[in-house]
């Protein structure tokens, strides 16, 4: 039978992190600075005071998360600054406070329980401790399921110099209104519990901007919908070359279960040798992306895409996209796209044949005359 354990011996924490290397490094072709290539291991300076919980298949570890109590743990000050810790720890106490890492799963593994069975038993540790806030960060493709979670955006995006581009979230324990709103698995475990509004309030009024943030887990479909064509209205004759062809079934579908975010002027939203499980779409702004495998450079603007040269693989991509201008992005996550492929097959065949188009288009200009013979040839088909 599967069981959540916490790692408390030095054989059970060194498992992990050689657990983590085969996964971040062998699996998902990462560069890490501190990962140890000799012992094929993966440890940082917060594992000296995390607690680890794991998940083991008779002598294999499938899945582990990383939690780091605030009251034993001194965060780097770039990440305290960041997650913006002093606002907090000014209304509550440290021991109420935690930051949690290294969540992964095992690839033969992703499609089961175990990940629900750990985050659950996360949860429910963290109700024990009376803990009040949690806080993390995530890759924009993996943003729709820690918003799913819960968790929820509130403080500007940062660059982390091995993972690139990460969106820093905090989830509030006793929130059960916003639980319940987002379809949280949390919610069965917070509402037989004593909660209380006084995070939540607080919360609230200290950092007010994030409520401006549209959360698709939170939305129904229609106002996901409402949103997106609000959007549109804001361009004169919009044309989205990615959704040519589309229903407006297939669009709403897709847009569900994705995540829209700004980004200023100067920030780089994917890095040249980053893993992008995703297709951004820019709504709004310039966005500067650089091909290394070809030295060119586009300058893209409303409704034009990057990352989807390496959509379905692990690949590094070979493109750098930083924002010239304010911008405002779309990202559909590959995990959104490949549900869609299995309840709209022909809807995305027509989202394919757009998306190889558009790379034709950016970096192969003079097969555009050909796309065009052969889209017809499609549509005629």
């Amino acid at each position: 039978m599967l069981k959540v354990q916490v790692a408390t011996t030095l054989e059970e924490k060194q498992a992990i992190y050689q657990f983590r290397y085969s996964v971040y490094i062998e699996e998902m072709k990462k560069s890490l600075r501190y990962a140890n290539h000799a012992e094929k291991i993966l440890k940082d300076k917060l594992d000296d005071t995390a607690m680890l919980l794991y998940i083991k298949v008779e002598d294999e570890i499938v899945a582990t998360v990383r939690k780091n109590l605030l009251d034993s743990t001194s965060l780097p000050e770039n990440l305290s600054q960041i997650f913006a810790v002093n606002q907090f720890t000014a209304a509550f106490p440290t021991q109420t406070l935690s930051f949690s890492s290294r969540l992964m799963v095992a690839p033969q593994w992703r499609n089961s329980s175990v990940l629900g069975m750990i985050v659950m038993e996360f949860y429910r540790d963290a109700r024990t401790r009376n803990l009040q806030f949690d806080f993390s960060h995530a890759a924009p493709w993996l943003v729709p399921f820690y918003e799913n979670l819960g968790y929820r955006r509130y403080v500007d995006n940062f660059l982390d110099e091995d993972a690139g581009l990460q969106i820093p979230m905090v989830l509030l324990m006793e929130d059960v209104d916003h639980l319940r709103a987002v379809h949280s698995p949390f919610y069965r475990v917070a509402r037989k519990a004593s909660n209380t509004s006084t995070a939540k309030d607080w919360f609230n009024q200290e950092f007010p901007e994030h409520k401006k943030l549209i959360n698709t887990c939170r939305s129904t479909a229609d106002e996901v919908w409402e949103f997106w064509i609000a959007k549109l209205h804001q361009q004169l004759n919009p044309k989205i070359d990615l959704f040519q062809g589309l229903t407006d079934q297939g669009i709403q579908q897709l847009l569900k279960s994705s995540f829209f975010y700004c980004a200023k002027a100067g920030e780089t939203l994917l890095r040249n040798g980053d893993i992008a499980n995703a297709v951004f779409l820019v709504l709004s702004g310039v966005v500067e992306v650089s091909n290394a495998d070809n030295g060119s450079k586009t300058l893209l603007n409303s409704y034009q895409t990057f990352g989807e040269t390496t959509l379905f693989t692990q690949l590094p991509s070979p493109e750098q996209a930083i924002a010239t201008t304010d911008v405002e992005v779309l990202v559909l996550p590959v995990q959104t796209i490949m549900k869609a492929m299995k309840t709209s097959p022909e809807s995305m065949c027509q989202f394919f044949f757009n998306a190889s188009r558009w790379i034709c288009k950016k970096y192969v200009p003079e097969a555009n005359q050909l796309a065009d013979i052969t889209r017809n040839q499609f549509l005629t088909a």
